[in-house]
């Protein structure tokens, strides 16, 4: 990692930095609009509900195309040159890593559905859950809030196995255009040029063919974006501000792309510091977070933050909001140290892969 011309280990601290920082993101994004009692309404306008958009929307915005990024970065790092024999033993190793907790998330959540529907009225009330998230799409993008499987965090799994099976013409692309594919898809997206809407939008494709690139190209990405770490934390604070007075798509795309730059910057600059501060069960469980406050926990935190501290009145408000992504982040952590210890092939089956 000390020249642009060497590719970036498929082990790197900052990289497992960085998904823990934005699991950690992800969780505040699904956040916002919680913490209000029983009966309130948040407004759409008003500080309380302009700081829940600045930490729910604005500022953890970088965490999804970060995601891609780094997935990028790694899918391809033994794939400099295309080989089909290394394709299909990657894809075989995704059906475990990808496809198994894909299908295991959301069959639990749909069953999580249909078990008081079933209490309630029988067969008809399993019939209307599937009915409700899409029927036979219910594993695709049939969940009516965001065209997103029956579980709304799996549908970066979806895109994900998605962009592994695009690999070969991925590949094909970037040794023959190299950055310019990243910069035509950001084009696709800023003019909403996509034949999807929600599905394999072009925006996480970029950020995903970003990553790829590097690794195709053989450059370490960090060394790469170090060389401009001053430009990049100026820019992004810079387009900070443009996007929390004036959001557009042309502010909130260039936002993104300088954001996530100085972030890597950042959590390279202060890998030591990061070491020492965020214990390695953080980054292990970054993917159980991932998945598993969208299944219950965030809800069940929030359900019960409302009563513990029953107090009316904005300020009282985001209190709560504040107080449950760390108190959801930590029962997970202590679930997924309890599963680990003890029962280490639950969270195989859950997670894809050995701890």
């Amino acid at each position: 990692m000390n020249s642009q011309g060497k590719q970036t280990s498929s082990y790197n601290p900052s990289i497992e930095h960085l998904r823990f920082i934005f699991a950690v993101l992800v969780v505040f994004i699904h956040t916002y609009g919680r913490g209000v009692l029983p009966g309130e309404v948040m407004s759409d306008v008003g500080w309380v509900a302009g700081v829940q958009r600045l930490f729910s929307h604005t500022l953890p915005s970088v965490a999804v195309p970060g995601f891609f990024l780094i997935s990028g970065l790694l899918y391809f790092t033994n794939m400099r040159q295309w080989s089909w024999e290394r394709y299909l033993q990657s894809l075989r190793r995704r059906v475990i890593t990808l496809l198994l907790p894909f299908f295991v998330w959301n069959m639990m959540k749909l069953v999580s559905l249909c078990i008081p529907s079933f209490m309630h009225d029988g067969w008809e009330g399993i019939l209307r859950v599937v009915d409700d998230f899409g029927g036979w799409r219910i594993f695709w993008d049939g969940n009516p809030d965001c065209s997103s499987p029956i579980l709304l965090a799996t549908w970066f799994l979806r895109d994900l196995m998605v962009f592994c099976l695009l690999a070969p013409l991925i590949h094909f692309l970037v040794r023959r255009v190299s950055f310019t594919l990243f910069f035509m898809l950001m084009w696709c997206a800023f003019f909403d040029w996509w034949p999807t809407e929600n599905v394999c939008n072009p925006l996480n494709l970029a950020f995903y063919v970003l990553g790829a690139t590097f690794s195709i190209k053989g450059k370490d990405m960090f060394a790469f974006f170090s060389t401009y770490s001053k430009w990049s934390y100026l820019l992004a604070f810079f387009t900070f501000l443009l996007n929390v007075c004036y959001s557009s798509s042309v502010t909130v795309l260039v936002f993104l792309s300088f954001a996530i730059v100085a972030l890597c910057n950042g959590v390279s600059y202060g890998k030591r510091f990061l070491n020492r501060t965020i214990p390695p069960l953080c980054t292990q469980a970054t993917m159980f977070i991932y998945l598993g406050h969208s299944f219950l926990v965030l809800s069940g935190v929030t359900w019960i933050l409302v009563r513990v501290i029953p107090f009316g009145g904005e300020a009282w408000v985001l209190i709560r909001y504040f107080l449950i992504p760390p108190i959801t982040i930590a029962l997970l952590l202590f679930v997924f140290y309890f599963l680990r210890r003890d029962f280490s092939k639950v969270l195989y089956v859950l997670l894809g892969r050995r701890f």
